[in-house]
């Protein structure tokens, strides 16, 4: 589930998702000769929605790499808010969509529910797309669209035609495909010190 920290949220599995995916990326990268092997490193952006979630991520990269003594040779990696991202691209992009409440409900306010928005994240990457997120949550969200030829708005399942599109090419994984059981329990922190929950929620997937 997200959580809330003053005004903006964050989602701790996703962060450690993304700090894992970043490792295997370097690691992929490595063997094809990028950074220290002559070709330029291949650029990375991680994009997010709420600026909370900015900085979860870069703890969360910064505690994996630490712990398994890694540093980014291969990869340049830029965090940051679609907001930050508008007339930028990179060659891989990474997008957390952060929010999975635990009533299930997700305002039409949100700051996923803006089509600018949408628009920007996915449309950054010139080679791969990754997106991590809560897949039942987003499958019926509707998005308010403007008319382009007269005034008003519709509301579209922009998030369902776009995970339909992943399924199709067989794009939709699993969190425990990405991070172990064991690297999760290791860097979560439980919340108001209750008890680690080592189960991930059902419906929460990385799509790519």
């Amino acid at each position: 589930e997200d959580r809330d920290q003053g005004t903006s949220k964050y989602n701790e599995l996703e962060s450690l998702l993304i700090a894992k995916v970043l490792i295997d990326l370097e690691q992929a990268c490595q063997k094809q000769g990028y950074g220290l092997g002559g070709k330029p490193k291949k650029e990375v952006g991680v994009i997010t929605f709420y600026n909370r979630q900015v900085h979860s991520i870069r703890d969360s990269m910064q505690a994996l790499k630490k712990a398994q003594s890694i540093e980014f040779k291969a990869i340049s990696v830029d965090i940051n808010t679609v907001d930050r991202y508008q007339g930028q691209e990179r060659q891989i992009v990474i997008v957390s969509l952060v929010r999975n409440p635990e009533s299930q409900y997700l305002s039409k306010r949100a700051n996923t529910a803006r089509y600018e928005r949408i628009n920007v994240a996915f449309s950054r990457a010139q080679e791969l797309l990754v997106i991590l997120g809560a897949m039942d949550i987003f499958n019926n969200y509707q998005v308010k669209l403007p008319f382009f030829n007269q005034k008003g708005e519709r509301e579209v399942p922009v998030y369902k035609q776009i995970i339909s599109e992943i399924q199709l090419v067989g794009g939709v994984v699993h969190p425990r495909d990405v991070l172990s059981r064991e690297m999760y329990g290791r860097f979560s922190k439980p919340r108001n010190g209750a008890k680690k929950n080592y189960n991930y929620k059902r419906n929460h997937s990385a799509w790519k």
